[in-house]
C-alpha cells in the first residue's frame, strides 16, 4: 500500500488508484457479509411491507452510503479540527451514534408494530391492493436507512484513516464510495431476497383470500416485530 500511495501521489488517476478503487469495492461486497450493515433490517422491513425491486436497491445503497460516510464524517472532522485521527475520539463518537442509531431503530418498529396492529384491526391489512401496486413508502424507507445507517462503518474508518495517514486524501473518498457500493451491492441481495420471498408467497395465496390475508398480516407483524427487536436488543447492549 505504501508503493502503491506513492505511485497514486505521482499519477492520481493512473493505474494503481484503478486497483485501489476496484479493491475498495471487493472489500466492501466481502465486508458487508459480517454481521451488521443492515441486511437483517432490509429483510425484515421488506417482509413488513410491500416494495418493488428498485425500492430494495434504493434502500440496501441508502443504508450503506450512510454507514460509511458517517465513518467519513467522523474521521474527517477529527482530521480538519485536531489535524489528526485518534481512533479512541472515533470510537467514542461512534457509541453516541450507535446508541441513538439502535435508538431510533426500537422507535421506528414500536411505531410499525403499532401502526400493522391499527390496520389489522381497521380491516386494511388484506394485502391484496398492496401486493397489486407494491409501493413502499419512501419517508419510511429514508427514516429506517438514516436510523440504520448512522452507525459509523469501522472498517471505512481504518481505510480512510490510512489514506490519510498516506497522504491520500482525495483517491480515500473516491474509495469510499466503491466501498459504499460495494457493501451495499450485498445488502441489496438480502432486500431483494425478501421481496421475492414476499412476493412468491402472496402468489402461491393470491387466489385463496384467507390465506391470503393471515400471510399478508403475519409477514408484516413478522417484519416489524423483528425490526423492533434487533433495534432492542442493540440498544440495551450498549448501555
Amino acid at each position: 500500500m505504501t508503493h502503491v500511495s506513492r505511485d497514486i501521489r505521482e499519477n492520481p488517476w493512473g493505474r494503481s488508484f484503478l486497483l485501489f478503487l476496484i479493491l475498495s469495492f471487493v472489500y466492501g461486497v466481502i465486508h458487508a457479509l459480517g454481521p451488521g450493515h443492515g441486511k437483517s433490517i432490509v429483510f425484515s422491513y421488506f417482509l413488513s411491507r410491500p416494495g418493488r425491486y428498485v425500492h430494495g436497491m434504493l434502500m440496501g445503497n441508502l443504508i450503506t452510503f450512510v454507514h460509511v460516510f458517517s465513518a467519513v464524517a467522523i474521521v474527517l472532522g477529527f482530521y480538519l479540527a485536531l489535524k489528526t485521527a485518534g481512533l479512541s475520539s472515533f470510537e467514542h463518537a461512534s457509541g453516541i451514534l450507535e446508541k441513538i442509531s439502535y435508538a431510533l431503530l426500537m422507535v421506528l418498529g414500536l411505531f410499525l408494530v403499532v401502526y400493522k396492529v391499527y390496520e389489522l384491526k381497521a380491516g386494511k391489512l388484506t394485502g391484496i391492493q398492496e401486493y397489486k401496486t407494491a409501493e413502499a413508502d419512501y419517508r419510511h424507507m429514508v427514516l429506517v436507512a438514516l436510523a440504520t445507517g448512522l452507525v459509523p462503518c469501522p472498517g471505512a474508518a481504518l481505510i480512510f484513516l490510512f489514506t490519510i495517514t498516506l497522504d491520500i486524501l482525495v483517491p480515500g473518498l473516491f474509495a469510499m464510495v466503491c466501498l459504499a457500493l460495494g457493501m451495499g451491492l450485498t445488502t441489496t441481495i438480502f432486500a431483494l431476497f425478501s421481496i421475492a420471498s414476499r412476493n412468491t408467497i402472496f402468489r402461491a395465496t393470491v387466489k385463496r383470500q384467507k390465506i391470503f390475508t393471515f400471510s399478508s398480516a403475519a409477514l408484516s407483524l413478522l417484519g416489524a416485530c423483528a425490526i423492533t427487536v434487533i433495534g432492542s436488543l442493540l440498544f440495551f447492549s450498549r448501555l
